[in-house]
């Protein structure tokens, strides 16, 4: 013999909490940038699962000069969340300037600690990186070039 149970009501009353719980979570986000707690909001925009509010944050607290400062208090677990969004956006040009910041940061800051960077997380964030490189190269050469015109004039 099969018995059921009705948990219709349970299901319901767990996602009306989460609801609840997602709706105070950004309120408090909200309240945080609205209030200059960058640091805070970066942590909670982190946690859940922000990537555009991190961005935002991250280019505001740059702006600050506190982006570093933001970047020491990321527990482990923070710096991991974050350095996947890296590997997304350094696939930007117009966002490797930021991403590079933050990624030296972290990685001097993970060995110095005496921590191992693992060659998966490497791996994505390499090849863009060298792309940005080369990129920033050629545009130095290319200025150079056109510095040695304008003297020539």
């Amino acid at each position: 013999m099969i018995m059921w149970e009705n948990v219709t009501k349970l299901v319901r009353e767990q996602e009306r909490l989460k609801a609840e719980e997602a709706v105070k979570s950004d309120q408090r986000l909200n309240n945080y940038l609205i209030n200059g707690k960058l640091s805070k909001a970066l942590k909670l925009s982190l946690k859940m699962n922000k990537p555009r509010l991190t961005k935002k944050t991250l280019h505001t607290l740059q702006k600050r000069g506190e982006l570093e400062h933001a970047l020491q208090r990321l527990s482990i677990d923070e710096r991991n969340i974050l350095f996947q969004s890296l590997v997304q956006w350094n696939s930007y040009a117009n966002q490797s300037s930021i991403v590079q910041e933050i990624l030296k940061y972290l990685i001097t800051d993970t060995l110095a600690n005496g921590q191992a960077i693992s060659a998966d997380q490497c791996a994505g964030i390499i090849a863009y990186t060298e792309k940005h490189y080369q990129r920033l190269d050629k545009l130095k050469t290319r200025l150079h070039v056109v510095d040695l015109l304008l003297d020539t004039m």
